[in-house]
């Protein structure tokens, strides 16, 4: 996923057809650190929520930039 496409929650999978896709304006890779120290999360921001970063699996690409 890319700054620029458009993407739909994967609960709304089955319905994309009729789901407002999304507009990525922001791609991050971070993470809690943790006992291993890694920052392996990818998450997306949202034009429409630009103070929630959301995790990138739980979305799909309906159309790419």
């Amino acid at each position: 996923m890319k700054v620029g496409d458009l993407v739909v929650n994967k609960d709304y999978q089955s319905h994309a057809s009729f789901v407002p896709a999304r507009l990525i304006v922001q791609t991050t890779i971070g993470g809690n650190g943790g006992r291993e120290g890694r920052y392996d999360k990818r998450y997306i921001i949202l034009e429409d929520d630009p103070d929630n970063w959301r995790p990138a699996k739980n979305f799909f690409v309906v159309s790419h930039a």
